[in-house]
């Protein structure tokens, strides 16, 4: 069984994901590790052909997103909550992402 995303194509910006994640307006003010990260891992992401680059425009992305799915009989995965993502991001003076990290592992 395979698992879709429900949206094909977004526009979006580093600062808006970095925005989403944390709720925090901090992080936009100027460049910083998070942003660096995001901006990395949306990289990682594209050049791993796991989601399509269909154009930039300044800052914007405009990304095609229907190579994202979870083959549920093949691979092992966590279901994580967005609420559960959001806490984690709300903790401070840790790096984020390996905290991330450690909880799917679990």
């Amino acid at each position: 069984m395979t698992i879709p995303i429900s949206v094909d194509k977004y526009c979006t910006t580093i600062q808006q994901i970095t925005y989403h994640l944390t709720g925090n307006v901090d992080y936009l003010k100027s460049r910083n590790r998070m942003t660096d990260y995001i901006k990395c891992g949306l990289n990682e992401l594209i050049e791993n052909n796991i989601v399509s680059k269909i154009e930039e425009i300044q800052k914007h992305y405009i990304l095609d997103s229907s190579n994202l799915w979870i083959d549920t009989e093949f691979a092992h995965y966590t279901i994580i909550t967005f609420d559960e993502v959001k806490k984690i991001f709300s903790v401070k003076n840790t790096n984020n992402f390996l905290l991330l990290r450690y909880f799917l592992i679990l």
